[in-house]
């Protein structure tokens, strides 16, 4: 398996100052919400606003129907507060346009549809490159939220649960060990 580059806060934070324009608000929704969900790209797009929208605020966790993820298997997905806070004005917009069960990334030119997968992906690696990096996919962000959860030390079963994988193989194959997270185990030894 070829790993997904992972995004440093540099990055993110580089990602994020350059959305501008028509669909700022959209594409911030859009990169935070990979970001603090671990949502494949796909998972993302079939998202409708009421599955995000309780009618005052977003949801903390999302219910993927089984039609719509990787395995076919529902399942919860927790949200983090910064992708619920840039997710609530896209939203917003959505239910005035397009009612409460529209799409939360839908196609500009069919409203009715929702954004394919091609151009969101095609989207973020034209982001990625305007910051200067060349070798992530949006696959990166999906990658970022397990390495970010697995650094701040939460268990790899927790992490498979939130990523929806069958296996904990498949959620051990998202992470590489450094040598300073080695050095690190080591120098905590106290005997």
């Amino acid at each position: 398996m070829k790993h997904a580059k992972r995004l440093t806060k540099e990055n993110i934070k580089k990602m994020s100052n350059i959305l501008r324009g028509k669909n700022e608000t959209r594409n911030r929704a859009l990169l935070y919400w990979g970001l603090g969900s671990g949502m494949r790209i796909s998972e993302i797009l079939s998202l409708r606003c009421s599955d995000v929208f309780d009618g005052k605020k977003i949801k903390k966790s999302v219910l993927l129907e089984a039609k719509n993820t990787k395995n076919k298997k529902t399942r919860t997905v927790f949200i983090s507060p910064q992708a619920r806070q840039h997710m609530l004005p896209l939203v917003q917009k959505r239910i005035k346009k397009s009612g409460f069960g529209g799409y939360v990334f839908c196609s500009q030119k069919n409203p009715a549809k929702s954004l394919l997968v091609s151009s969101a992906v095609a989207w973020f690696t034209n982001l990625a490159k305007s910051v200067g990096l060349s070798d992530v996919s949006s696959h990166s962000m999906r990658a970022t939220h397990a390495d970010q959860l697995r650094k701040n030390g939460f268990d790899l079963r927790m992490i498979q649960e939130q990523l929806g994988h069958s296996s904990l193989a498949i959620t051990q194959m998202y992470f590489r060990v450094t040598e300073e997270e080695r050095l690190k185990m080591v120098n905590s030894l106290d005997y």
